[in-house]
């Protein structure tokens, strides 16, 4: 079927759909091997440049799998294209049209939609009520000890529908949380602490491995690892509370204004240290209202208000925004809010 839309994919990826392929989801079965003998016959038009082994009619030399819908649109794909794609196209985290509700009738959250994509940092930016903690709460599990709920929509972690899931298990399957304010235990020692972030693992040279690389990344906690937490200064308590985190080995890191009431010195220490977890393989969700640092330190950036996102894109872009330098980097303006400053300009320049 030549008339039919053809797209091509990285990865010696075809697809032939009346649809965008990126709605469809090739499954791997064995009952559709005798779909595509069948079907092979009348379709061989579609497949005569369709990179295949040598013997074409050869299923297992192939192994190649399809979907075919009322024979309409045909998706196949290799084993060894699967494989080759970067794992850097996925996302580790997609939040889809997510509505969250406390108390059973006060909304905070409206029709929110946020990707992480694998290895990256993703920042979230606005004011104080502006919903960013709640959206954590809803990515990490936490929002039911704070009598909230997930509305609406859908919240997903490494592939895998989470909504509603329990903190506990996100934690087992490579989340972390970093909440605002640090919460650390402050009447244990440093090395408690780091032995609870650790309390979910049970490799203990795992875990060893990870207290060296956490006092490598931390010299300062290394020097005070035996001093109880809570005497300790609010830069310090911000590293610790992070290296608790990392005890627990996260594919996926949440903070939560990690620059909250630090010296711009100690904010500038913690986000060198933020870009050399993230160098190390761990994704990162940045909750920030020091909106210069965020954005230089992340690749995608979302600008959230009163519960929505009204803004989005590369960092680079937010940077150079004028509504943004107005409302978030000290730009000359009379409005405080994000929204009433686009309305304004949209008046101004009519």
């Amino acid at each position: 079927r030549r008339d039919l839309p053809r797209w091509y994919c990285p990865g010696r990826r075809y697809e032939y759909s009346p649809v965008d392929p990126r709605a469809c989801a090739p499954s791997i079965h064995a009952s559709v091997d005798r779909e595509f003998s069948s079907a092979l016959s009348g379709f061989s038009k579609c497949f005569s440049d369709f990179p295949l082994d040598s013997n074409r009619t050869s299923l297992e030399s192939t192994r190649t799998c399809l979907l075919v819908c009322n024979n309409l649109h045909v998706n196949a794909i290799t084993e060894a294209s699967v494989a080759s794609r970067p794992s850097q196209s996925a996302d580790i985290l997609a939040v889809q049209n997510v509505d969250v509700i406390y108390g059973g009738a006060i909304q905070v959250l409206r029709n929110v939609s946020i990707r992480v994509q694998t290895g990256a940092v993703v920042s979230i930016l606005g004011a104080n009520g502006a919903g960013k903690t709640t959206l954590l709460r809803a990515v990490s599990g936490l929002l039911s000890y704070h009598s909230g709920e997930v509305a609406a929509g859908t919240v997903s972690f490494n592939g895998t529908q989470t909504t509603g899931a329990d903190a506990s298990s996100l934690v087992r399957g490579g989340m972390a949380q970093v909440m605002e304010g640090r919460r650390i235990f402050a009447e244990l020692s440093v090395d408690e602490n780091l032995k609870a972030g650790a309390y979910t693992r049970k490799d203990r040279a795992g875990i060893a491995a990870s207290y060296e690389q956490v006092m490598a990344l931390f010299p300062r906690l290394k020097e005070r690892h035996k001093q109880v937490a809570g005497y300790m200064s609010g830069g310090e308590q911000q590293m610790l509370a992070i290296a608790r985190a990392l005890m627990a080995k996260p594919t996926l890191l949440l903070l939560d204004e990690p620059s909250l009431g630090l010296a711009p010195l100690i904010v500038e220490q913690i986000f060198q240290i933020v870009g050399e977890i993230n160098r190390s393989g761990t994704s990162v969700l940045l909750v920030e209202q020091n909106a210069t640092m965020a954005l230089k330190n992340s690749s995608y950036g979302y600008v959230m208000e009163t519960g929505r996102v009204a803004k989005e894109g590369p960092s680079s872009e937010l940077l150079a925004d004028p509504d943004v330098q107005a409302a978030y980097l000290g730009g000359e303006s009379s409005h405080t809010s994000f929204r009433e400053l686009k309305s304004y300009r949209r008046k101004r320049d009519a």
